[in-house]
């Protein structure tokens, strides 16, 4: 609703009623006072205590670079189209309120953005860097992004900014770090081994105030990627595996793929899932996980 151009006089009762208009006004005075000398919320709240249960998901969509005529993936339909059925997708894996996306360019993330009919906002946005980006996607209705910033990683020719964001639940008031990543394909080992390093000393720091971290993205790896994070940060992951007593690195059972989701240090995970359906398959050439966690 619009605001009112000017000032409307009261009428009536109101208008005969200053004595009790003023004392209201020192009743919000005295009561805005109050709150200020509280400070900033600090987390202290019965709905701060209570477990905080989200659904988190992975999504390499397939840049539009690949699929222009005469690329290598040009039988793929043209992204606008495919940014629909990606919100087809994101409902048929129950609509998760982060998702972690890799390889969209300016128009693309737009295209989702519109075809997610403005449910989520996304960091960092439309704003292309070097022809692919990684970007965070949050619905707004569950989440407030309270801070944003990148880490850089090597990716073939370039320095790529990968997004991090501390989102606060709305409905709890309970934060966390997510961070979003794309690392090199194929022979680029070294520069995947640099960008992990950089990763886990962020997952550190990130959550050295006891925040809980969660790592999403595209990382090109398989056992590798899996038992450096585990091994070297107290994160986990919902497709099984581990570390055991003696340090040594499990391996999750089953086909292991390049996207990944972790989280910890306490995130107990439920109903993962790798989307291989025949819609999904329409959008891109990789799975697509999610999963259910829940924080005590």
């Amino acid at each position: 609703m619009t605001a009112p151009s000017r000032f409307i006089r009261p009428r009536g009762r109101a208008a005969r009623r200053p004595q009790l208009l003023g004392a209201v006004g020192l009743l919000v005075a005295a009561l805005v006072a109050g709150v200020a000398m509280l400070g900033p919320w600090s987390g202290g709240s019965a709905s701060a205590r209570d477990p905080l249960t989200f659904r988190i998901a992975t999504f390499n969509v397939l840049g539009d670079v690949h699929t222009m005529p005469g690329a290598h993936d040009d039988g793929y339909a043209p992204a606008r189209i495919r940014a629909e059925w990606m919100a087809d997708v994101l409902d048929q894996i129950g609509s998760p309120s982060i998702v972690g996306m890799q390889e969209l360019d300016d128009s693309q993330l737009q295209a989702v953005l519109r075809a997610t009919g403005g449910q989520y906002a996304a960091y960092p946005g439309p704003a292309i860097r070097n022809g692919i980006q990684a970007s965070m996607m949050w619905r707004t209705d569950t989440w407030k992004a309270v801070e944003r910033r990148t880490i850089t990683i090597p990716f073939i020719r370039f320095q790529r900014a990968q997004p991090v964001v501390r989102l606060r639940n709305l409905a709890t008031g309970r934060e966390i770090w997510v961070m979003n990543v794309h690392n090199a394909p194929r022979d680029y080992q070294g520069q995947r081994d640099t960008a992990v390093a950089k990763e886990i000393a962020t997952i550190k720091e990130l959550g050295a105030d006891g925040t809980p971290v969660f790592l999403v993205g595209d990382m090109n790896e398989k056992e590798r990627v899996f038992c450096k994070v585990l091994t070297k940060t107290d994160l986990t992951s919902p497709m099984g595996g581990g570390v055991n007593a003696n340090g040594a690195c499990q391996v999750p059972s089953g086909r292991l793929r390049i996207d990944w989701i972790f989280g910890g240090p306490n995130a107990a995970w439920s109903d993962y899932r790798m989307d291989l359906s025949p819609l999904k398959r329409w959008v891109n050439d990789h799975g697509v996980p999610v999963t259910t966690v829940t924080l005590p």
